[in-house]
């Protein structure tokens, strides 16, 4: 009997499955295996990369084309005319000094990297603001255009980076797509629910082809963190000028007078902008060798920390909470029963910030959640749901901005999984589900395999600060607000440029 199964066809296909498992960085189920090989050892075992190098060669091959054509057109001398002046320039070399990185296009990366400023910035400019929705979307086709020029100008040399979440995020946009087409009661509305909640994450394809090494990947950290520690110093202003706040962000029966939010325009995503970047700032803090920069570093770090508790998020301070356990669980244990006891001294304290997060716990607050607060609005959110259990009521049609532009909803529904399970069903829950699992493989795997320490706490701090955003979805429709989606992805792009630092593949492969 067991000769004749091994001799089956079901057998041949079960090998033939684990063997194409095996050969895969996100999906080898093996854990010696996956610890003994890098990125590039996976690489050589798959089929879909094979066919994907088979492609950009082709591109490369075009990319070469062109840039034989470029070379013999005039723009080409106009173009090297201007190249050799701009990199005997003070600007050039101010920004080499600055940045580390020797080629200037890196300079268009921190547009996005400074996505909240550069929004802000546009929005109040005479003549942009009209572009203010619109100009992130101009800026990817941007991008795409000069990636491609960068590509021609290499003589095709330079090759597309392919990434593991790069697949599970094409999975991921491609049922996206499919749900569209079969539920669209309107299709307009069905198409706005798509890119608010898919477009954004095409920025990641950009991202990767730009942080391809460790050099890179800390220059951007660093300026990530400088950006978390100006929204913590006008936090903190906020807070001593007692600024008026927009909107009703304080519960009626709580002595809070201000809340900070910053030019975000909102505590709660103030306070996940912080869950994002405090992480990432420790990790910085930890691995500087200059003790002038660790100085400023454990500064940035403080206001920073400051700025979250004057929030007053609660959402943001349970997610950092777990993020920053998560983070000492990987990087030194031992700062695990510190850490535990100054947050249980936190919340005994007495003062206005733990009386907030304490009011959680009161029949009071019960009470107001299940009449009209975040509970109510769950049920109501289930039910609707319970009607349409596996597809949903469609994309932008409850929960979410794009309904409540539309009328379609009477409020936010504050959880971003209910949302997408309302609007989606089980269909879309399991597509989130999916790309949230391929997020916490793929870079957890390059979080283990680092044999570099610094790299490895690096790693640690991206991908807690990630973990800590997807964590406050369960409490807010962060993912509603695009920068969140945007800094998910970069960071997820930002741990990728560091994969290639495990194990290296040369020594220990046995293949």
């Amino acid at each position: 009997m067991e000769k004749l199964f091994k001799e089956s066809l079901f057998n041949r296909i079960y090998i033939y499955i684990l063997s194409l498992l095996r050969s895969s960085f996100l999906f080898d189920y093996t854990k010696p295996q996956y610890k003994l090989r890098t990125y590039n050892d996976s690489l050589k075992g798959s089929h879909l990369y094979k066919l994907l190098a088979k492609l950009d060669e082709k591109m490369s091959r075009f990319y070469k084309k062109l840039n034989k054509v470029y070379k013999e057109s005039f723009i080409r001398s106009i173009v090297d005319k201007f190249n050799t002046a701009f990199h005997e320039s003070i600007i050039y070399k101010g920004f080499i000094k600055l940045t580390g990185v020797n080629y200037f296009g890196f300079i268009f990366v921190l547009v996005i990297v400074a996505y909240i400023f550069t929004d802000y910035i546009i929005r109040r400019i005479p003549g942009l603001s009209s572009f203010a929705n619109y100009w992130d979307e101009f800026y990817f086709l941007f991008m795409i255009f000069y990636i491609a020029m960068r590509r021609m100008n290499s003589n095709g040399s330079i090759r597309y980076n392919f990434t593991p979440f790069g697949f599970v995020l094409a999975v991921y946009f491609i049922l996206g797509i499919i749900h569209v087409l079969v539920v669209q009661p309107n299709t307009k509305i069905a198409i706005e629910g798509f890119r608010a909640m898919f477009q954004h994450i095409l920025w990641y394809y950009i991202f990767v082809q730009f942080f391809t090494n460790e050099n890179i990947v800390k220059t951007t950290s660093k300026f990530i963190m400088h950006g978390g520690f100006l929204l913590g110093l006008h936090a903190l202003y906020q807070f001593i000028f007692k600024v008026k706040m927009p909107g009703n962000w304080i519960d009626s029966s709580e002595s809070i007078k201000v809340r900070a939010f910053s030019i975000v325009g909102s505590p709660n995503i103030l306070g996940v902008l912080f869950v994002l970047i405090i992480p990432l700032a420790i990790a910085l803090f930890l691995i500087e060798k200059n003790k002038k920069s660790k100085a400023i570093y454990f500064i940035e770090v403080m206001v920073m920390l400051l700025g979250l508790l004057l929030t007053y998020s609660r959402g943001a301070w349970i997610a950092f909470a777990l993020a920053i356990f998560v983070f000492i669980l990987f990087t030194n244990v031992r700062v695990l029963t510190p850490f535990v006891i100054l947050g249980s001294l936190f919340i005994v304290s007495g003062n206005s910030l733990s009386t907030r997060l304490l009011y959680m716990l009161t029949p009071e607050y019960m009470f107001k959640s299940a009449s009209g607060g975040r509970i109510y609005r769950w049920t109501i959110g289930l039910k609707v749901w319970s009607k349409h259990k596996f597809w949903g009521v469609g994309l932008g049609r409850y929960g979410g901005a794009v309904a409540l532009n539309n009328d379609l909803s009477p409020f936010y529904l504050d959880n971003y999984y209910l949302k997408t399970l309302v609007e989606t069903g089980y269909y879309g829950i399991c597509a989130i589900g999916f790309m949230i699992i391929g997020f916490l493989i793929s870079t957890l795997k390059v979080v283990f395999t680092q044999k570099n320490l610094d790299n490895k706490i690096l790693a640690c701090g991206l991908f807690c600060g990630a973990l800590g955003v997807l964590i406050q979805n369960s409490v807010e429709n962060i993912f509603e607000f695009p920068a969140m989606i945007i800094y998910f992805v970069m960071y997820a792009a930002l741990i990728m440029g560091l994969r290639n630092k495990g194990i290296d593949y040369e020594s220990t492969s046995s293949n």
